[in-house]
C-alpha cells in the first residue's frame, strides 16, 4: 500500500503556491464583503459631514417623508 501512494499523480492545488493562494484571495473576497458594505453605509451616514450626521441622530421625532 505505501507503493501506492508513492506513485500518485499529483492533485490539482497540492503545490506550495496554491493553498496560501486560494486562502489570500478567500480573506480577500470575505474582507470585501464585509468592509465594503460598512463603507458605503458610513460615506452615506458622514456624506454632510460629521456634525450635521449628529444634530440629526440626536432626534427625539423620527424623520417622516412628505409625498
Amino acid at each position: 500500500m505505501a507503493g501506492r501512494a508513492m506513485n500518485r499523480r499529483p492533485r490539482v492545488g497540492d503545490g506550495p503556491i496554491a493553498k496560501p493562494l486560494i486562502l489570500g484571495l478567500v480573506i480577500v473576497t470575505a474582507a470585501l464583503v464585509i468592509v465594503g458594505p460598512l463603507a458605503v453605509i458610513f460615506y452615506e451616514a458622514l456624506k454632510l459631514g460629521v456634525g450635521t450626521y449628529l444634530a440629526t441622530s440626536r432626534r427625539r421625532t423620527p424623520v417622516t417623508r412628505s409625498g
